[in-house]
């Protein structure tokens, strides 16, 4: 049998009658639950060089909440994201190797670095909204708690969940075009070939 999201019915303040005090997966929430990080997903899939459009943006939602909830409830501590690591140095091209063209080992080198560019930028902006996502519906439950049982849940502090929210921490995805021109690599035929190795 189906499970039925926990957040539904909504009482005529907008919030849950009888709101769950732990969600631990997707099946929990509602429709309305699940998205409400589609702003997230959005600003994601910019800094990633992404696209979101109703044709995938439910599979990112799915994915999202994948996440979110992995080895995770909302009664556990939410762990900030780790630093980014630091940026490869993009590669120089020292002496030619006698099996491929000069063409060949610069589109070799540039596609070696943009999928390292690609794991290192996308997970880190990953980590990040998974985070924001975690503080979002850990709020969302102790608001709908206060609202259900204000007797019992009081304290003002307890709706209060450290850090913030700022999508300036998203780190933007260099293209490896703007390396290619720094060493003058800016053939027609090298720029045209990155377009199809990066996200």
């Amino acid at each position: 049998m189906k499970q039925q999201p926990v957040f539904e019915p909504a009482s005529a303040a907008g919030r849950p009658s009888n709101p769950p005090t732990v969600v631990s997966s997707i099946d929990d929430l509602s429709e309305a639950q699940r998205a409400m990080c589609d702003d997230l997903l959005s600003h994601l899939a910019e800094a990633n060089m992404a696209t979101v459009n109703n044709a995938t943006l439910e599979r990112r939602r799915a994915r999202l909440w994948a996440r979110v909830f992995n080895d995770w409830d909302t009664d556990c501590r939410i762990k900030p994201p780790t630093e980014i690591e630091p940026r490869e140095r993009f590669p120089k091209i020292k002496r030619p190797n006698p099996g491929l063209t000069m063409e060949q080992m610069r589109r070799r080198a540039m596609a070696h670095w943009n999928r390292g560019e690609i794991q290192r930028v996308s997970q880190h902006n990953i980590e990040l909204v998974v985070y924001w996502a975690r503080r979002r519906i850990v709020r969302e439950i102790r608001v709908a708690l206060v609202v259900a049982h204000p007797s019992i849940f009081t304290r003002q502090h307890w709706l209060i969940i450290p850090g913030e929210e700022d999508v300036a921490e998203l780190v933007p995805l260099v293209k490896s075009e703007e390396f290619v021109r720094e060493y003058g690599w800016a053939t027609e035929e090298t720029i045209g070939s990155l377009r199809h190795v990066e996200i």
